[in-house]
């Protein structure tokens, strides 16, 4: 992983070199291990760094030496904090009203996400990355406000819709995105929805965010899109030595390319699995139960109308411990059933298009008296 082997030795040694242009990619890649072996001479190497920058790399000179600070303080120099704010105000770096006391107290990952943007000056074909956070308490914005300097609207939107429905799940939960973008190449791309909303969702159940990669387009009701360019994509993670590449499943079969591991998928459900934060396996609790009812929700308001929906009744099953409505054989760890018995006008294609939108099988159970949808998830209890 080439993009997070560089140490502020490594600057300050081509800098001396006169290679300062050759900087600008390296300060858009936190990790915590800058410093390399010798913390005792930070300070020295920092600000001879900062003494040979140009002015135009100094801002992110400070930002990535920020980022990798908060990434992991126990590797970093005792007095970088000291260091830090005697250079500049950490607000202005965030572009948030925020302390540093405070940042330490949020949990922070490092979420990647590859691009393929037209540019007039050519194409943008890379990896991007940024610092996402999770706090317990609120956070002042989900972005920084010069985020528009390298996040055009269709990009922020697919940050914003990302973290709305992990804050759903996890309504305790506030989010933060720090891009680490360079302004002259701005992303216009939606396809960093499913990259985000799995890197949140990591943080916000408390693990670390895999060394995966993922894209794809979400929207407001939580369903996937397929998004362009994704051999292209693809190829550029596995050369960056990345073990997976999730993206919307759209028929380019990128599985078959024996040499990278490619998934593709059709739900966000299915991309928890493949990204490690849900199992097949495991039992589902309330708060996944919660999950699903508002996933199905969402789904609903689309295929039969925000008017029938009071009529709706959606419910989600632990086979194992709980018992199915009648006539439903339990196929699965867990099923979802939707009763549309009183609602009013339902079109017969109605439960293909729930096959659609959920890439799955639908069952029917209808009788005079019920009409229930219904299907199973997790672990297949029909071998």
């Amino acid at each position: 992983m080439t993009d997070f082997t560089w140490e502020l030795g490594h600057i300050s040694d081509a800098l001396k070199q006169g290679l300062a242009d050759r900087q600008n990619s390296i300060l858009l890649r936190p990790h915590g291990n800058i410093w390399g072996d010798k913390t005792g001479n930070f300070e020295q190497v920092a600000d001879s760094i900062l003494d040979r920058l140009p002015t135009e790399q100094v801002r992110p000179f400070l930002s990535v030496c920020l980022g990798s600070y908060l990434l992991d303080p126990r590797k970093a120099p005792a007095f970088f904090p000291t260091w830090i704010q005697r250079h500049t105000a950490v607000s202005e770096i965030l572009g948030s009203d925020v302390l540093l006391e405070d940042l330490k107290m949020w949990r922070w990952g490092r979420a990647a996400f590859p691009v393929v943007d037209e540019l007039e000056n050519g194409k943008n074909d890379t990896i991007y990355y940024a610092l996402v956070a999770v706090s317990p308490s609120a956070i002042p914005s989900l972005v920084p406000s010069w985020s528009a300097t390298v996040l055009n609207a269709d990009a922020l939107d697919a940050v914003t819709i990302a973290a709305e429905l992990v804050q759903k799940a996890h309504p305790e939960a506030h989010f933060y995105f720090w891009p680490f973008i360079n302004p002259k190449k701005p992303t216009h791309d939606r396809s960093l929805g499913l990259p985000v909303y799995l890197s949140l969702t990591s943080l916000a159940i408390g693990k670390q965010i895999p060394m995966f990669i993922a894209t794809g387009e979400i929207d407001c009701q939580g369903l996937l899109h397929p998004v362009q360019r994704v051999l292209d994509k693809c190829s550029k993670v596995f050369n960056k030595n990345y073990k997976k590449f999730i993206y919307p499943d759209d028929g380019s079969c990128l599985e078959s390319r024996r040499e990278q591991k490619a998934i593709g998928v059709v739900t966000l459900l299915e991309s928890e699995i493949q990204w490690g934060i849900r199992k097949k396996t495991t039992v589902i609790d309330d708060k996944d139960k919660a999950s699903l009812v508002i996933y199905l929700h969402t789904i609903c308001l689309t295929i039969i109308g925000s008017d029938n929906m009071p009529n709706v009744l959606i419910s989600a099953f632990d086979t194992k411990n709980e018992e199915l409505p009648p006539n439903i054989i339990a196929t699965h760890e867990y099923m979802i059933v939707v009763d549309l018995t009183k609602v009013k006008c339902v079109n017969p294609r109605v439960n293909e298009a729930f096959a659609s939108f959920l890439g799955k099988k639908i069952c029917c159970h209808k009788t005079e008296s019920l009409n229930w949808l219904y299907w199973g998830e997790g672990y297949n209890l029909i071998q």
